[in-house]
């Protein structure tokens, strides 16, 4: 089910990002450093290294263009068909026709030259059948090609380039692929390998059957004579089935759209998966694979455009156009006549069979072409029901107690629209019906009477800001203007429309604000009160589903001798085999060298930095403000204030995320939480409030990083949020003032409503993404800020939310008391305990002025507690001495070695463990060694060798630890034993030779590939900021690291051999099924479980 994002009220956990670049995705412990390299994948090859590095980048974010000539298109190549500037992106935009191929290219070039180059192609590839051939054929293009012959060439890109993003997709009606980078040689090499591997690919060549076996399925031998059931397709489509959201979307889908492209599974049912041969895999590719049926995209300055399409063009010039082809695919309508209304009860996977009944109604919208104003209207019309937790439909849910959450949203991507609204969490089977009826009539009484003043003000500003607001949500902003433009395109549709719907929301929004609500409510009428074209599903839940899927593989394995005749079963076998074989083998030093990969040389030898000005002692307030003057904000000031919270005791800690939701929702003596939700929406782009707690830097005396001891630490509340700074933002800074200082804490019925929403989305999360949670739980092993930051977003969270819930219904008072000597110890502390981050262009710095000095001169209370917070760097914090013995009590009590019992069909595995103690340095090429072995060896192993979807290595500089991750893996016992091979990898590979090898050298340039990231947005620029400033980072610290990742030699990297092979305090965290325990254990492996169902461990 699709939830809809709580924006500016839900609990975001610690979001600090460190020693990274600040033009990176700020997501910090969610990655435990941007630095702290997530190797997932193989490495990319490098040819030549060079071996010192001459400086020449400065300090600016444009980023890099390379000196290295590109291929020229010739003249006339395409028809520019049309062209426009378009201010809401503030960019110039041509539509081009490839006069051979026919393919229509997209170009954009925005007046911001820091932005990210961005390369997008597309195919509209119906989906024919729940074989899963669509998801089969775009994973098969990325096993090699022509030009490319080696077995992974993809993601060799994803982890040993200076990529920021690598994306690629499928959908209902479309397949996708992107590639981002600042780096016009790397630029030039990704989209070369991307073109090569979608126009020649070897799944081909009759001398590929291994690709058909390894994407789509096999049958591998498992011992004992028994044969088990793999193949990269059957694994997506057994954690789908397990995802509660998916599971749900694909049944909404198969019964609205019978005998449509939309009623099919993209990643497959495995009873379909194991009927598709290599031949239709062959046909599908050839039939929608064609350039007459795709659209490019090339984004970014204009050298890196016209790269673009000069790469373009020798590959689309070897095809013809193929009108037929492009009508051939085209997507049709399902006449709303046809869809009749249906009411069902349907399973989703769970922990147990009660206690979270759900129900969810789905409205088809439209069978025809949406204008843009309609669009617009419905996507008011979804804020306005399910847009925050002070929207129609999650107070219905609150006001008459229906259940715990609101579910549904807005499906706009595809040619026909679903509106979705739902609860969750409904106690009882027979309370769903009560709560369908009542969320129906809230919904016709709003279509017949309107939305209130206060909800539409807010809803109105909330959306203005958003087409205000270019920020693209932790990916590059190209990527989310291809995956706007599709939304058209892929429907012949001018994909330069959702570029401009600001401008129809304008118009929209007056119309609304002088003439009414009538057109909005019309629409409601027509397709949501009298609309005979619904699925009404009411969703059980079921811990049986696991047992059930299980089953049906096993009873098909038992019936093969029906199926399959005993020479089709050893070909399959004999295949089976010959990829094993090949995942084995190494791609030859030869085939690695016809790759035209970056060196060293094309590396920026200096950072990116965030531009930076602080300001002590702000309008004589004692606030220190960080000023960040961007290029471009469109007039958007973005604003994080920070507030010391030291002053708590360390026992209420694990109360922050309730604590911080509570200031947010709780509402004050004189106002609603709903009001204060309606005052956030009306006055700003959304305000949330988070938690940071982290590290101060340790370093040397040679300005390296050190693994810090934990006694120093940043415990800060971070408020962030934005305005249009024209208007001075006072009621923005009014409304900061407030949630800190004036929210109640003590509003019993708006902490049991947070308490049972986050425990609903935590439990599905859980489900859908379980090897964060393995991840927290080993990094909650060796550090304090790490045992923390698990303690709010780990399975310990999980546990603490429905302790609190038992506590806040049967003793309020006792946890409410908590709350506010929490409250107090926040309120009472001194100005040096504050910092407020002002990210803008040079305007809107100049229009927030007047409301920021009157927020420190007049709204922000005087401090009561005259005593200044010492300086946490150089003195002991207050929590450290209490958290150290609360985290080496847990650990003794709980063990080492975990597994956690879900209702999933693979596993997550963890093992972690101490590389380097407090106070040891912690160079840059040590990351590199975790790259090398996770990007090449775990990637190598766990993904080719035994199915796993992806495999890391990160060490986490703060504490000193390594972390070895595998998602989605069918083994435990085996991926543990290749973990501890990791070591003798490194050796292997390294020991004796004069300089590093490609697959070494592709770690360094993977590396600073982590390090620099994407251009940041605005919205991050100024967090990022913050974050350095209060950890006190220097620039010349993190220069240094870099410099030592660029300086890596063979026995850097060898260095590190003694402590990998041997970890201090080694610990495992595993998430699987009870069947894939009890084969663990079997296996000689200890492992203590965990009752996530339960309340304690």
């Amino acid at each position: 089910m699709l939830r809809p994002p709580r924006r500016g009220g839900r609990f975001q956990g610690d979001a600090s990002t460190t020693l990274s670049n600040p033009y990176a995705e700020a997501d910090g412990r969610k990655l435990r450093r941007r630095y702290a390299i997530y190797a997932a994948m193989t490495i990319i090859v490098v040819v030549g290294i060079v071996a010192a590095v001459k400086r020449t980048g400065g300090s600016s974010g444009k980023i890099t263009s390379g000196n290295r000539a590109p291929p020229q298109a010739p003249i006339g190549a395409y028809t520019l068909e049309q062209q426009s500037t378009i201010t809401a992106i503030s960019a110039k935009t041509k539509v081009f026709k490839h006069k051979k191929s026919g393919m229509s290219v997209l170009s954009i070039v925005p007046d911001d030259a820091t932005q990210d180059a961005v390369f997008g192609i597309n195919f509209r590839t119906k989906l024919e059948d729940d074989s899963g051939i669509a998801y089969v054929v775009h994973k098969a293009l990325q096993d090699g090609s022509q030009n490319f012959p080696i077995k992974d060439p993809f993601n060799q890109l994803a982890r040993g380039s200076l990529q920021t993003h690598m994306e690629n997709w499928v959908d209902k009606d479309r397949s996708a692929f992107v590639y981002a980078s600042r780096n016009k040689v790397d630029f030039r090499n990704g989209v070369k390998v991307y073109l090569d591997g979608i126009f020649k690919p070897r799944l081909m060549a009759d001398d590929q059957n291994w690709i058909f076996r390894q994407e789509a399925w096999r049958l591998v031998r498992v011992g004992g004579g028994k044969i088990a059931l793999s193949g990269n397709a059957i694994n997506e489509a057994k954690a789908a089935q397990m995802n509660p959201d998916s599971a749900h979307e694909d049944y909404v889908y198969r019964t609205i759209f019978k005998g449509h492209p939309y009623e099919y599974m993209q990643k497959g049912d495995f009873r379909d998966i194991v009927t598709l041969t290599r031949t239709k895999m062959k046909d599908y590719y050839s039939k929608y694979y064609h350039p007459s049926n795709g659209q490019a995209l090339c984004f970014g300055p204009q050298d890196f455009v016209t790269e673009c399409m000069n790469l373009l063009e020798p590959y689309l010039s070897e095809f013809d156009a193929n009108d037929h082809i492009r009508k051939s695919t085209e997507v049709g309508w399902v006449n709303l006549d046809s869809i009749q209304s249906i009411k069902d009860s349907v399973a989703y996977a769970s922990y147990q069979d009660s206690n979270d009944y759900r129900l969810a109604v789905s409205y088809v919208l439209n069978d025809q072409p949406i204008d843009a104003r309609t669009k617009m209207a419905w996507f008011i019309i979804e804020d306005l029901l399910l847009g925050s937790s002070a929207a129609l439909i999650p107070r219905e849910i609150a006001d008459s107690s229906l259940g715990d959450d609101a579910i549904g949203g807005l499906q706009s991507h595809l040619r026909q629209w679903v509106l979705t609204v739902g609860v969750a969490g409904v106690p009882t089977e027979d309370k769903v019906e009560m709560a369908r009826i009542q969320l129906q009539k809230r919904i016709v009484n709003a279509a017949e009477n309107g939305f209130d003043d206060e909800a539409m003000k807010g809803t109105l500003n909330k959306l203005e800001m958003r087409f205000r607001d270019q920020s693209a949500d932790g990916v590059p902003r190209g990527v989310k203007v291809f995956k706007d433009v599709l939304t058209a395109w892929n429907y012949d549709d001018d994909p330069r429309k959702p570029l401009a719907y600001s401008e129809t929301f304008a118009e929209l929004k007056k119309e609304i604000e002088e003439e009414g609500q009538g057109f909005l409510l019309g629409l409601m009428t027509r397709s949501l009160v009298d609309n005979s074209h619904t699925l009404k599903t009411e969703l059980y839940p079921s811990s049986k589903l696991l047992q059930l899927y299980n089953g049906q593989e096993q009873t098909w394995l038992e019936s093969l001798n029906e199926k399959l005749s005993v020479e089709k079963g050893k070909q399959i076998l004999a295949e089976s085999d010959e990829l094993v074989d090949i995942q084995k083998q190494p791609d030859s030093r030869e085939v690695l060298e016809s790759i035209s990969y970056l060196t060293v040389k094309d590396l920026r030898a200096l950072n990116f930095e965030v531009p930076n000005k602080v300001i002590r002692d702000l309008y004589d307030s004692g606030l220190t403000m960080l000023e960040h003057e961007i290029q471009h904000s469109n007039g958007i000031a973005y604003v994080d204030f920070s507030i010391d919270i030291s002053n708590m005791d360390f026992d209420d800690v694990t109360l922050l995320p309730l604590f911080c939701q509570l200031l947010l929702k709780g509402g004050t003596q004189t106002k609603s939480g709903t009001q204060i939700q309606h005052q956030i929406d009306a006055a700003t782009g959304g305000l949330t409030v988070a938690p940071l707690v982290d590290e101060i830097v340790d370093v040397g005396p040679d300005g390296g990083y050190l693994v810090p001891s934990a006694e120093n630490m940043v415990t800060k509340i971070v408020v962030r949020s934005s305005c249009i700074a024209q208007s001075g933002c006072l009621p923005m800074f009014n409304l900061i003032k407030q949630i800190l200082y004036d929210s109640d804490v003590r509003n019993k019925d708006a902490a049991i409503e947070i308490l049972k929403k986050m425990i609903d989305d935590m439990e599905d999360d859980l489900q859908i993404n379980p090897q964060k949670y393995t991840t927290y739980r080993i990094q909650s092993q060796y550090g304090l800020p790490g045992f923390i930051g698990e303690q709010w977003k780990g399975v310990t969270q999980l546990l603490n939310l429905r302790r609190a819930l038992v506590q806040a219904r049967d003793d309020w008072t006792t946890l409410a008391n908590r709350m506010i000597k929490m409250a107090d110890a926040m309120r009472r502390g001194p100005r040096n305990g504050m910092a407020l981050s002002l990210t803008g262009d040079k305007n809107s710095l100049k229009g927030i002025g007047s409301g920021l000095e009157v927020f420190c001169k007049e709204v922000l209370p005087i401090p009561t507690q005259s005593t200044p917070f010492p300086d946490f760097a150089t003195t002991t914090h207050p929590w450290y001495q209490k958290g150290l013995k609360r985290m080496t009590d847990e650990i003794n009590a709980e063990g080492t070695n975990e597994a956690f019992i879900t209702p999933t069909r693979l596993n997550s595995v963890a093992k972690g463990g101490i590389l380097f103690d407090a106070g040891e340095a912690i160079r840059g090429y040590h990351e590199v060694v975790l790259q090398y072995i996770g990007g090449y060896f775990l990637y190598n192993e766990l993904h080719f060798g035994q199915g796993a979807s992806n495999a890391k290595a990160v060490v986490d500089i703060d504490t000193g630890s390594v972390v070895y991750q595998s998602t989605r893996d069918p083994n435990i016992a085996t991926t543990l034993d290749i973990y501890d091979q990791g070591v003798n990898f490194v050796i292997r590979e390294l020991d004796g030779q004069p300089s590093l090898p490609p697959e070494a050298e592709g770690a360094i340039i993977g590396a600073i590939g982590a390090l620099d990231g994407s251009a940041l947005q605005p919205s991050e620029i100024g967090y990022r900021a913050l974050v350095q400033y209060l950890r006190q980072e220097t620039k010349e610290s993190r220069q240094k690291f870099r410099e030592e990742i660029l300086g890596a030699t063979v026995s850097d990297m060898l260095s590190m051999t003694d402590r990998l092979g041997s970890w201090g305090k080694p610990s495992i965290a595993v998430i699987t099924n009870q069947d894939q325990y009890d084969q663990a254990v079997n296996s000689g492996l200890e492992l203590s479980t965990c009752d996530v169902t339960g309340l304690v461990c």
